[in-house]
């Protein structure tokens, strides 16, 4: 096997490779690109490049450097908001399992897997494994041991509060779940009989292996938020379950649906609102349409750009309304130092404008 000599570059070094590949702008505020490049990182921008990227050229078409920085700082953005969704999302999820455990097999029938899991037969969930005392037996000592260490180091005032109080080392399971990661919340449920996944499924108005499929889904794009990964130019590799009604939002080819982010959007949204029917999409809407700028209305999978003001709820903005969104989005990636107070000028002359209108 052939030995790769790599060498580090210095930042300058950096921007110059974007450079000569045919990035545009290099060097038009080279102070600041210094610091953009040495604060963001080569390897995460040229992510963002990537779509613009021509293989056979070797060289980045018509984008510049600026709008590369633009479309991270609108991805992290973006992720803030999915985030948010998503957190809500597994905090009801978990709400459900604990009442359910609790309810069936009381505060610590959590312990006894032969209780609540699937007893025999192949696991479809779990790649088919075939399920026996062994396989139980081996799952429990993994799930308590993990679960051990974090309630041990929980910051949880109730749990802290149990650990001071009780001989047990493990809580009840209405606060065990506190300390639950969402992939170890999906793999109770895949470990869950049939009685209880059927429940838990009805509560989100889904079959569970549509909530699987979309749980999973959702555990990628938390991942991917977490670890500040580019979350906009995701290509989905195994497809979830189309949400009944989505079909109007996204793209559909071939009887085949998008493996863009509008995928998952989709199912976070149909989620929500089965969890909350007055949830507010405003934030992740605003979010969502800056990603547009310069992009063609079906990027990322959706339908058009108008389609996403139907799936959110929300009313479609007039042109002035993104511009000024536009314009306080862009001042946020300048780094001014009295960025509000600019803001505070721009909707000051943004009503002064409406009123003028009003008045004619």
């Amino acid at each position: 096997m052939m030995t790769i000599e790599l060498a580090q570059l210095d930042f300058k070094s950096q921007l110059e490779l974007f450079r000569d590949r045919g990035m545009e702008g290099i060097n038009v505020n080279e102070e600041r690109q210094l610091k953009t490049i040495s604060s963001i990182g080569y390897y995460s921008l040229k992510s963002y490049a990537y779509p613009f990227y021509d293989s056979e050229t070797k060289t980045y078409n018509g984008i510049t450097f600026s709008q590369i920085v633009a479309r991270y700082y609108r991805d992290k953005r973006f992720k803030q908001n999915i985030l948010q969704a998503i957190e809500d999302i597994e905090v009801t999820l978990n709400t459900k399992i604990s009442y359910y455990m609790g309810e069936n097999y009381g505060p610590f029938g959590y312990q006894n897997f032969y209780k609540w899991c699937q007893n025999s037969g192949k696991n479809r969930y779990l790649k088919n494994v075939q399920i026996d005392k062994f396989f139980l037996e081996n799952e429990k000592l993994k799930f308590l041991s993990s679960l051990q260490s974090a309630v041990k180091k929980s910051s949880n005032k109730d749990i802290k509060a149990f650990n001071s109080q009780s001989n047990d080392v493990f809580p009840p399971i209405w606060l065990l779940v506190n300390t639950f990661t969402l992939g170890q919340s999906i793999h109770i449920l895949k470990l869950m009989n049939n009685d209880n996944r059927k429940k838990i499924a009805e509560d989100f108005n889904c079959t569970f292996k549509e909530l699987i499929s979309w749980l999973d889904c959702i555990n990628l794009i938390r991942n991917i938020c977490c670890h500040n990964g580019n979350l906009i130019d995701l290509t989905i590799r195994t497809k979830p379950k189309v949400p009944s009604g989505a079909e109007s939002f996204i793209q559909i080819n071939d009887n085949e649906a998008t493996n863009k982010i509008a995928l998952p959007i989709v199912i976070i949204v149909y989620l929500i609102k089965e969890i909350n029917t007055k949830y507010k999409f405003t934030d992740l809407t605003s979010s969502l349409l800056s990603l547009f700028n310069g992009v063609n209305d079906d990027a990322y999978g959706f339908k058009n750009k108008d389609v996403i003001f139907e799936l959110f709820g929300e009313e479609k903005k007039t042109s002035s309304q993104i511009k000024l969104e536009t314009i306080k989005e862009c001042l946020s990636v300048c780094n001014f130092e009295d960025l509000e107070e600019v803001e505070k000028l721009i909707e000051k002359r943004h009503r002064r404008l409406l009123a003028r209108k009003n008045r004619k």
